[in-house]
């Protein structure tokens, strides 16, 4: 809370840049409470949502996908934030940890028809986790569509699978 109370009255930047810093440390606890502090100061970003992504999936202490899944639902649906492909990421990452990938790869492929442009380090992960789980049908389509829009070639290691 202290960071949270000595942030109030700079601007929303400082306060991303912190959040993004205890993030990185894996403070899940610290950097709610800086999320928070961000939204009721009117502050909705898909930084800010980006922020609380990587703090879930650096912390050592979260157990399951339903805490970031949930953040993720009520910063779009609530506050309007349009993902972006570190935030599909971020998710891929947290929902294969937790066994849960076809959750992400369900908001990924909303975020998709919604007009998000998959970069190449996000279709390298959905082919990646796609291929792990045993998706390879799943996983020949995002590399062909990839390919369609345009991407380059991807990772070796990753089209080795495929």
């Amino acid at each position: 809370a202290a960071y949270a109370d000595a942030l109030r009255p700079y601007g929303a930047g400082t306060r991303r840049h912190v959040l993004n810093a205890v993030a990185r440390s894996g403070n899940l606890q610290e950097a709610s409470r800086l999320y928070s502090a961000a939204l009721a100061a009117g502050d909705t970003s898909s930084s800010l949502l980006n922020a609380l992504l990587l703090a879930h999936r650096e912390s050592s202490v979260i157990t399951d996908a339903t805490d970031a899944l949930a953040l993720y639902s009520n910063a779009v649906d609530a506050s309007d934030v349009v993902p972006d492909n570190h935030t599909l990421k971020l998710l891929l990452d947290i929902c294969d940890r937790h066994n849960v990938l076809y959750k992400a790869i369900s908001i990924c492929d909303e975020a998709v028809s919604k007009g998000v442009k998959l970069d190449p380090l996000t279709v390298n992960s959905l082919v990646r986790y796609s291929c792990n789980r045993g998706y390879v049908e799943r996983s020949y389509g995002y590399f062909c569509d990839s390919m369609a829009n345009g991407a380059n070639t991807m990772n070796l290691h990753t089209l080795s699978r495929l």
